[in-house]
């Protein structure tokens, strides 16, 4: 896998914190399939939980917030 490029976690848009991406497993004793979710290290805030693809919960943490709708606490 020496051509893959991994996506770094960007810091934590709220506290600024380090960030990382938890891998967790679906299913009982049968894998089946995994769950993916970047947590903050500092305040425990947490992106969207994203099935099979680490690339996508990366990404949905990464995106700054005005894009994905959100509106900054702003009284303008």
């Amino acid at each position: 896998m020496s051509g893959v490029k991994h996506t770094p976690v960007a810091p934590c848009p709220w506290c600024g914190g380090n960030a990382k991406c938890n891998e967790l497993r679906r299913g009982n004793y049968r894998r089946e399939g995994d769950n993916y979710q970047v947590v903050c290290n500092k305040c425990r805030a947490r992106g969207p939980l994203v099935q099979d693809i680490r690339a996508e919960a990366i990404a949905a943490w990464n995106q700054p917030a005005r894009a994905r709708g959100e509106q900054d606490g702003g009284g303008e």
